[in-house]
């Protein structure tokens, strides 16, 4: 009967620890959302108007928009290699 006893504790107390990782898992993906996944947590969006400049092939390349602090950010919307940014420092007059 001890034995018995002794293997239901120990399985009690695997139950206990797998559920509690899980939740910690669980808890920890929050963010990890369909759009952005795995991002880290937004604290502001910016959502003003950008300036697009369109190139020959009528494809939005370029977007522009300038921050809160006077700065402007610049963003490629189409590479093969991917997305490139640069911010200029007080680009905004």
């Amino acid at each position: 009967m001890k034995q018995v006893t002794t293997w239901l504790a120990a399985i009690a107390s695997l139950v206990v620890i797998v559920v509690g990782i899980a939740a910690l898992i669980g808890h920890n993906n929050q963010w990890n959302t369909q759009r952005g996944r795995g991002d880290a947590q937004v604290g502001h969006v910016d959502s003003q108007p950008r300036d697009v400049y369109q190139m020959p092939d009528r494809f939005g390349n370029i977007a522009e928009v300038c921050d809160k602090y006077g700065n402007a950010i610049v963003v490629t919307t189409n590479t093969s290699t991917g997305k490139a940014l640069w911010a200029v420092k007080d680009g905004c007059q």
